[in-house]
């Protein structure tokens, strides 16, 4: 019995230290905590739904949908470089995995925003792998000037079909 009365003070004393620690605690100042990793923030406004967002190096793209309209922008919060309401969209079934796109139109360049799933391997057990990329290919006068890669993983919204009209596929 010795044994548990020492248990119970050395609780009560533990509780105690506790106690103090917190009081001692809320009078100091917190130190920072470190900021919690979140996506980027998306160049939509508010009311508008966002379609795709992604970040590539520093500047974002989005295609944001409003009122069965979609708008493509990139940039950054605030400081949107580019603006395009023409739009059109494309998908595209292949072996293990597909492709959907959203493509922008301004002059006599695309900006096609892109996910697509492909079989990246099989497991020992026989399972499928599934590699998962998103991205941004930009073409001047049907020729390939930039690709580049979301820096997450981004997919096109199932509501973007209801709401851009179809086109053609880029292939890249």
């Amino acid at each position: 019995m010795a044994g548990i009365s020492t248990s119970v003070a050395g609780i009560t004393a533990g509780i105690g230290g506790l106690i103090a620690l917190a009081a001692v605690g809320a009078a100091m100042p917190s130190a920072p905590r470190p900021r919690a990793m979140t996506q980027p923030v998306a160049l939509c406004r508010p009311g508008e739904a966002p379609l795709f967002s992604c970040a590539i190096g520093p500047k974002q793209v989005a295609v944001c949908g409003r009122n069965g309209a979609a708008v493509y922008r990139f940039g950054r919060p605030g400081q949107v470089e580019l603006t395009s309401t023409a739009l059109t969209m494309a998908m595209r079934g292949f072996a293990g995995g597909g492709e959907t796109q959203i493509t922008a139109s301004n002059k006599d360049y695309r900006y096609t925003v892109f996910d697509r799933t492909t079989r990246a391997g099989f497991g020992d057990d026989g399972r499928h792998d599934a590699g998962m990329t998103s991205g941004l290919l930009i073409q001047r006068a049907g020729r390939n000037v930039a690709a580049r890669r979301c820096t997450g993983a981004a997919t096109i919204s199932a509501k973007a079909q209801a709401i851009i009209r179809p086109g053609p596929y880029i292939p890249h």
